[in-house]
């Protein structure tokens, strides 16, 4: 029997009693896959000790709670999930329990969305598929169990999806409302969701004129930019009355753009002075940098518009090379490797069971394969699936434009379930039917995209590394150097040759008293990164101590020299490390 497709006026106002009855067990199966993760969490250290953009959105959750819910400078990091946290806070109190608690809830739910979705795309049978797919997806049960944006995003591109599919449907106002304000919510989280907001009235326009005329369309569209509008007016408004700046959502797109494009770029994260990787020292870094170029105080929408003129001047002056970087971030979006940034999905694996079992049987290259396949043999639905094609094109861009890191390209996970669950029951049904060619040419290409995702782009060790220093970073942070040493010695076993390693092993080796291998510890870092003021600052109190005067003398000048806040971040550098590391090569 062949599924009702999406244009099917016919279906999708209510569901079947087992409709209904699968949806609950999709939901409890993903809310308890989730829990049994969370328990087994409870003693990694990034759990009990929130670090990067984790801690800067508890801070910012508990000042909102606190009352202070208007802010004094423009959006820099997007304003949603701190903003959930604030209410959180505000009706539970400041219990991370709780918080992780409701988002676990609310992974459910994108759990039972992706089967709705999918219902209306494909049928029962794929729906099912999809639902249980994002339910056990090994990454999603990651980030949900994480203080972090990346939960919520899955969520809101799942309300999203539903929402369209639902207007393509049954073309009504409401849903079209509706995808608007869910994709405005989707935007203040995820800014490069801004991408989709031309996108969708184009495709109401083709999709809907030639059925209820062009009047019906517009109309439509017009109710869909409406809704988007009530949500990001209200933030472009405060951007500008608190901070002077008119940001749709955040004033950081020009640094975010240069760092992905300029000519040292890798696809990957550095901030823009070496060792300043902590997210509250992004905004006043690109502010003081751009202001000490163009010799005068700039607004947060001027400091944006500074960078992104330098990336754009790179863009210009070696369009081969950039086109060269651009593949290979597209390569990188795609990749199976999830690449960390503060917290890592393999270092987890190492205390999740259900983690460590789940993540070499579905990773995103196998989701990846599986709905390519999909999407292939549902190209003759694609008068249905159009928006799903453009989306998953157009989200690809809007993460390689900047730079890549698995929570980034996180949001193509459900855009591509819905293609995965029907790939489930369209193979064996294809091969049932005798649509041989068909069958032939889906199995090619996820056989081809297997191959692509799998390219050997990064050192899967280096990667894991990282996730090692981290924990290190804060172990030695929270005084427990013998937890520390035991991070970071796995750490070098992996991959020596990252600077923040180097630089957390000499730190380790000066607070258990053992100069000389600080010492050489923070040389070797240098050597491959002698811009960082933290490893001179470092070696200036090592030198110092050892009664080497002089030439702590010079490294503590190379130090006061290299630190962008004029010397306060240096001098406090001499004593202590300041943050975990990053991904950065």
């Amino acid at each position: 029997m062949t599924s009702p497709t999406a244009c099917d006026p016919g279906r999708g106002e209510s569901w079947t009693r087992r409709e209904t009855t699968v949806a609950l067990g999709i939901f409890a199966l993903a809310l308890a896959l989730r829990l049994v993760h969370l328990g087994s969490i409870a003693d990694l250290p990034t759990f009990e000790y929130l670090i990067a953009d984790a801690k800067v959105y508890d801070a910012w959750g508990q000042r909102l709670a606190a009352g202070d819910w208007l802010g004094r400078e423009a959006f820099y990091q997007a304003p949603a999930y701190p903003y959930l946290l604030g209410l959180i806070y505000a009706v539970f109190g400041h219990d991370l329990e709780w918080t992780h608690r409701l988002m676990m809830g609310l992974g459910a739910l994108s759990c039972v969305l992706a089967f709705a979705t999918t219902r209306l795309l494909f049928g029962f049978g794929a729906a099912l598929a999809a639902g249980v797919l994002l339910a056990i997806y090994p990454v999603a049960i990651f980030y949900d169990g994480q203080i972090g944006k990346t939960g919520l995003g899955l969520f809101l591109v799942s309300a999203t999806l539903f929402a369209l599919v639902r207007l393509q449907l049954r073309p009504a106002r409401r849903a079209a409302a509706l995808a608007g304000v869910a994709l405005g919510l989707l935007c203040l989280t995820r800014e490069n969701a801004l991408i989709f907001a031309p996108i969708i009235p184009c495709w109401i326009l083709w999709r809907f004129a030639g059925e209820g005329g062009r009047r019906r369309a517009l109309g439509l569209a017009a109710v869909f930019a409406l809704g988007l509008a009530l949500v990001l007016g209200p933030v472009a408004l405060r951007n500008v009355v608190v901070g002077g700046s008119l940001a749709v959502t955040t004033s950081q797109l020009g640094p975010n753009f240069y760092i992905g494009n300029n000519p040292e770029a890798t696809g990957l994260y550095a901030p823009l002075v070496p060792g300043r990787h902590v997210p509250a020292f992004e905004s006043p870094d690109a502010s003081r940098l751009a202001e000490a170029a163009l010799g005068r105080d700039l607004t947060r929408g001027e400091v944006s518009d500074y960078w992104l003129g330098r990336g754009l001047d790179f863009v210009r002056g070696d369009p081969g090379g950039w086109a060269r970087l651009m593949l290979r971030k597209v390569l990188l979006t795609w990749n199976t490797l999830e690449i960390p940034d503060t917290e890592d999905v393999y270092v987890s694996a190492e205390w999740s069971p259900l983690l460590r079992a789940l993540l070499p049987l579905f990773d995103f290259g196998a989701l990846a394969a599986l709905a390519i396949v999909g999407m292939a043999l549902a190209w003759e639905r694609r008068r249905d699936t159009a928006l799903f094609y453009l989306m998953v094109a157009a989200y690809t861009g809007a993460v390689a434009i900047f730079m890549v890191f698995g929570r980034m390209r996180f949001p193509l996970v459900p855009l591509l379930v819905p293609f995965a669950g029907y790939a489930l029951v369209a193979v064996p049904r294809a091969w049932k039917e005798g649509r041989l060619g068909a069958l032939g040419v889906a199995v090619s290409a996820g056989l081809v995209t297997s191959v692509v995702v799998n390219l050997p782009l990064l050192d899967a060790a280096q990667m894991h590394a990282t996730g090692l220093t981290n924990l290190g970073g804060i172990m030695l942070r929270e005084g427990h150097p013998a937890e520390a040493q035991r991070y970071l010695v796995r750490a070098e076993t992996l991959y020596p040759d990252h600077p923040d390693l180097q630089y957390a092993l000499a730190t380790l080796r000066s607070v258990q008293g053992r100069p000389d291998e600080a010492e050489a510890h923070v040389r070797y870092m240098l050597r491959m990164a002698d811009g960082d003021y933290r490893g001179h600052a470092l070696l200036a109190s090592i030198l110092a101590r050892k009664g080497e005067s002089e030439a702590a003398a010079e490294h503590r000048r190379r130090a006061f020299e290299l630190d962008p806040s004029g010397g306060v971040a240096a001098k406090a550098a001499f004593t202590r490390p300041e943050r975990p590391a990053s991904a950065s090569p």
